[in-house]
């Protein structure tokens, strides 16, 4: 039995193409069963979102306000969250090129004990982050040397779906 995963991807602006090639590449993880919520958040016509055949299936395409409110955007694609085992954040506009690279990650997670949470970079704004400055374990908001305060990640973030 394929493991199913929620997706979810906010879309922040009208670059629908570049969004196909990322689902592309996620959609050639095909030992997974995957379920994509795209979340229109942000300013563009509701003509071009909804007329834009993505030619992949299982996705669903639906709206948050205010566009541009990124955490109520992920709430909106967590909303459809019923029996999957993973739920993946997805930025729009970041294509990894590996084939089977969720199911990668995916076997990564597993690996780590108490993992809770993977993701692709720190979310900038959580600590003024600059990506020209070094980062250690001393300059982050530390709990132990093994935890420190993330809200979400750039790029992807992969979460078990039983500790949602």
């Amino acid at each position: 039995m394929k493991e199913k995963v929620l997706v979810v991807v906010p879309t922040t602006s009208s670059r629908l193409p570049l969004l196909k090639e990322v689902l592309e590449k996620l959609y050639s993880n095909d030992n997974l069963e995957i379920k994509t919520i795209i979340v229109k958040n942000g300013t563009y016509s509701n003509e071009e979102y909804y007329n834009f055949d993505f030619g992949l299936p299982n996705i669903t395409k639906t709206e948050s306000e205010p566009g541009g409110h990124i955490a109520h955007a992920m709430n909106v694609g967590m909303e459809y969250m019923t029996d999957e085992d993973w739920f993946l954040y997805q930025e729009d506009d970041w294509v990894i090129q590996d084939d089977k690279w969720l199911e990668n990650l995916i076997s990564i997670y597993k690996s780590i004990d108490n993992c809770g949470a993977i993701g692709s970079r720190l979310h900038g704004g959580q600590r003024k982050y600059n990506p020209q400055q070094k980062y250690t374990i001393e300059t982050l908001k530390i709990k132990d040397k093994n935890v420190f305060e993330v809200y979400w990640s750039d790029g992807i973030t992969l979460i078990s779906g039983d500790i949602i």
